[in-house]
């Protein structure tokens, strides 16, 4: 039987203020029948406690609760491109490292939508979906697409390595995290990161891809 709207409930990932064990002990105390886990799977750490790692702890624990359960493990949020908006809105030059990077990003509605079907239907009990977008374009590529789409030229400015972190780190960045996406981007440049056809299985429908998300939200970088 369909699972029922108000038996399940999202245990947050690393960032709360409480651990994994009180996260998926709160949640089954609240009565709720159904557990789900939203990690990006691609790590810009390589620590275990490095952010965006899956939380091997977490997943574990939600595991050995016995409540049904479905672990999403997307790769990079498309949003996460409006770091660049203030840049294209003023200058139209993106400084940064990695601009051959081939990078994997997913329109966050994607997530959602296989979420939904987590929820609603049998057959995902137990499952861990690895969920990408439909194609890995370098981050000069991105570009590009967002310069057709605001019609109006965007350049790519290569940043050295050490000038990037030591800018990274000026603003804010820890160390650690930093250093991993550095070490990812720098992993990554001619060799894309792996797609997979989770969202078009789950959902009957192929994800979105960049240019069909700066369809409805170009006007962020133009404001």
């Amino acid at each position: 039987m369909p699972r029922r709207a108000g038996t399940a409930a999202s245990v947050p990932g690393r960032g709360e203020s409480s651990s994994p064990r009180r996260r998926s002990t709160a949640a089954r105390r609240s009565g709720c029948r159904f557990l789900s886990s939203a990690a990006v799977r691609d790590v810009p750490g390589r620590g275990p406690e490095s952010p965006g790692r899956p939380d091997a702890r977490l997943e574990a624990l939600i595991a050995a609760s016995g409540a049904p359960h479905t672990f999403l493990r997307p790769h990079g949020f498309i949003s996460n491109t409006l770091r660049w908006a203030e840049a294209v809105r003023s200058t139209g030059v993106v400084r940064a490292f990695g601009g051959e990077a081939c990078l994997n990003l997913i329109d966050e509605r994607d997530i959602a939508a296989v979420a939904v079907h987590a929820l609603i239907e049998d057959g995902h009990d137990g499952r861990a979906y690895d969920l990408t977008g439909p194609s890995s374009p370098s981050q000069s590529e991105q570009l590009r697409t967002l310069a057709d789409v605001l019609g109006r030229p965007l350049r790519w400015h290569e940043l050295p390595r050490p000038t990037a972190r030591a800018e990274m780190l000026a603003a804010g960045w820890p160390n650690a995290v930093a250093d991993g996406a550095l070490r990812f981007m720098a992993d990554h440049i001619g060799r894309p990161e792996q797609v997979t056809d989770t969202v078009l299985r789950v959902t009957g429908r192929p994800p979105r891809s960049f240019r069909d998300w700066l369809a409805d939200h170009a006007v962020l970088f133009r404001e």
